[in-house]
């Protein structure tokens, strides 16, 4: 995660105001854009589009400026310094399509290994292919761009950047750890105001919220670590909220196939890197050759 460390690490007081700026907009939108006007417009405008704009893809736009005025505005930081690089935008979208592919592969495998027969999902044909397809681009650039953005290329390498400049030099792998945990724990207290104040969780409820909020952003931010692509991980969060499985199976298969996918892509990229450190030393070493024949 070198490369996506910040050349400067930001002020407690930017990380408080972006947290903050996150968590108000958050509440923003399951409050006041769930009053009866802004809730009608928004399903008016679904309906207009044929469901390929969903009132979530919207209001996630609102949590995203609101970050992204006080981190790029007020806090001068670079979009590319945010995982916006243009270079990865295909590498996250081919991630996504072989991951989403290898998910249908799975799924049918376990259903026909259980004796059964393969059945189109029915939310294909209850929905429309428009709506399913619009609620994974709601995910991708609402959901997912504003909490991979925010959580996972902005908090965890400034996070893992303060650890470093307090003493952790030697312990690099700390360093990731604590910064993983608390970028996790960041993501569920940005929500925090919404489900207490809005959603009314009790403190039981609250709490397995929490636990939810903190295991999701850890896996994501170990994805973000491996990868280090903000858009592979997008696509890895798109594939956990809304896999738009091609085959119908239980709520159960689903989930265990997603999270034997979204493993499966961390382990092939973790291998592909090792693979292309080996061959740095050996093209090193052939390149050393050729000269000494010379």
């Amino acid at each position: 995660m070198t490369s996506d460390a910040p050349d400067r690490p930001a002020s407690l007081r930017l990380l408080a105001a972006a947290l903050g700026a996150y968590s108000l907009a958050h509440l923003f939108n399951n409050s006041v854009l769930e009053l009866a006007g802004p809730k009608q417009a928004l399903e008016a405008l679904q309906h207009w589009s044929g469901g390929w704009i969903e009132p979530v893809l919207v209001r996630s736009q609102v949590v995203l400026l609101a970050f992204l005025v006080v981190v790029v505005g007020f806090g001068k930081r670079r979009f590319a310094g945010l995982g916006w690089r243009a270079g990865n935008v295909l590498p996250g979208l081919v991630t996504y399509v072989g991951a989403w592919l290898a998910l249908q592969l799975v799924l049918a495998g376990a259903v026909l290994a259980q004796g059964q027969a393969l059945e189109l999902h029915p939310k294909w044909t209850q929905l429309g292919v428009a709506a399913v397809l619009g609620g994974v681009v709601a995910q991708a650039c609402g959901h997912a761009l504003v909490e991979d953005t925010a959580f996972r290329a902005f908090f965890l390498p400034e996070l893992r950047a303060r650890s470093v400049r307090v003493g952790f030099v030697l312990a690099p792998l700390l360093a990731v750890a604590l910064a993983l945990f608390g970028s996790a724990l960041l993501f569920g207290l940005a929500h925090l105001p919404t489900r207490a104040l809005v959603k009314s969780s009790g403190w039981s409820a609250l709490a397995a919220e929490q636990w939810n909020f903190l295991s999701a952003g850890l896996a994501l931010g170990l994805a973000f670590v491996v990868t280090r692509n903000l858009f592979v991980v997008i696509g890895l969060h798109v594939l956990l909220n809304d896999p738009a499985p091609l085959v119908s199976v239980s709520a159960a298969l689903l989930n265990r196939g997603v999270l034997v996918v979204f493993a499966g892509v961390l382990v092939a990229t973790l291998l592909r890197a090792r693979a292309a450190r080996r061959r740095v030393p050996l093209a090193e070493e052939n390149s050393s050759a050729s000269r000494r024949a010379a």
